[in-house]
C-alpha cells in the first residue's frame, strides 16, 4: 500500500508550521491470517483523519482510521472465515425444497 501525503496549508502567515507526514512501513499480511499495521503521523495538530485515495481494495471487514492517541494511521482486518453454503438444500436431500426447477426439469433418485 502507498500513500500520497501532502504538505500542510499555508494558513497562518505568520507561524511556521513544519510539514504534516507519515512515516513508517506496513508489514507484510499472511494470507488467511488477521492483520494490523501502522504509521506515525508526523507533526499533526489536532484532530486527523485518513482517506484510501489509490491502491488495492482492503479486504472484507478492514479499517483504515487514525488512533487519536497515538497519532498513528492503522490498517486492519480480521482473519478469513470460510462460509456455509448459500444455496439451500444443495445436496438435494430434502427434494426440490429451495430450488426453482425449470420447464423440463426434474429430480430424481438415480
Amino acid at each position: 500500500m502507498a500513500a500520497r501525503i501532502y504538505d500542510r496549508p499555508d494558513l497562518d502567515q505568520d507561524v511556521y508550521q513544519p510539514a504534516l507526514y507519515v512515516n513508517g512501513r506496513f508489514a507484510r499480511a499472511k494470507p488467511s491470517l488477521a492483520y494490523e499495521g501502522r504509521l506515525q503521523i508526523r507533526n499533526g495538530i489536532g484532530g486527523c483523519s485518513v482517506l484510501q485515495i489509490g491502491g488495492d481494495k482492503l479486504p472484507d471487514g478492514a479499517q483504515l482510521r487514525v488512533d487519536q492517541a497515538t497519532k498513528e494511521v492503522v490498517v486492519a482486518w480480521p482473519a478469513y472465515q470460510t462460509a456455509q453454503a448459500p444455496i439451500a438444500n444443495p445436496g438435494f436431500e430434502e427434494g426440490k425444497t429451495g430450488w426453482e426447477l425449470g420447464p423440463g426439469w426434474n429430480i430424481d433418485t438415480e
